[in-house]
């Protein structure tokens, strides 16, 4: 699993983001047809596939967007001290008879956490019109379920600071069904610049 560093901005991640991913595929753009490829950039053909762009949706990253990352660079650096982005918080389809309010109206969430590291913890408040039986945790990249979480009570506070850096897919379950989903990015804890044709970077904190 490369690690990369993004060149330049990309939606809404910012240059210098570090990024865990899956090995490059070959561009949805890549044309089939031969006699339309010889004319393509061979630098289009290769991208990663991006779980979440900074605004919950996934997008193709061009590989010659980004650098590899060296590895001395998060030596003896605890990754999982940087902070959380909620990218996007959506309603999932319901059967219309059971839905009596707005639920996203019914839902506050918050990043919570003013001290080093920050934003690692969500706070979920529900009105009594929605409750929420049980939240899932899955890792978008692997597509693997991390955690699961029952909800007796009406809010919970998750934390994240066990978690490594990368793409997260928080459900809110209602009898076993999806109502609510959130994406949620969790940075590396550095912002990574490489200077211009040299093999040296530099780094600083990561606080958004």
């Amino acid at each position: 699993m490369p690690r990369v560093i993004l060149l330049y901005p990309f939606i809404k991640h910012y240059a210098g983001t570090v990024f865990d991913l899956n090995e490059t595929i070959i561009s949805s753009d890549w044309n089939d047809d031969e006699r339309i490829r010889e004319k393509q950039s061979q630098h289009s053909k290769w991208v990663y596939f991006l779980p979440d762009a900074g605004n919950g949706r996934s997008a193709e990253l061009y590989e010659s967007d980004t650098i590899i990352c060296p590895d001395d660079i998060f030596k003896n650096i605890n990754i999982k001290i940087g902070p959380c982005r909620i990218t996007s918080i959506k309603e999932l389809p319901m059967d219309p008879v059971t839905i009596k309010v707005n639920l996203l109206l019914s839902l506050k969430v918050q990043l919570v956490g003013n001290v080093f590291p920050l934003n690692n913890k969500i706070l979920i408040a529900c009105s009594n019109e929605m409750q929420v039986d049980s939240i899932g945790l899955y890792n978008i990249l692997t597509n693997q379920k991390i955690q699961e979480f029952n909800t007796p009570t009406e809010i919970e506070s998750l934390t994240f600071e066990s978690l490594d850096p990368g793409f997260y897919n928080l459900q809110l379950l209602n009898k076993n069904t999806p109502i609510i989903e959130l994406r949620i990015f969790k940075n590396f804890p550095l912002v990574v610049t490489p200077f211009k044709y040299t093999n040296r970077f530099t780094s600083r904190a990561t606080i958004w």
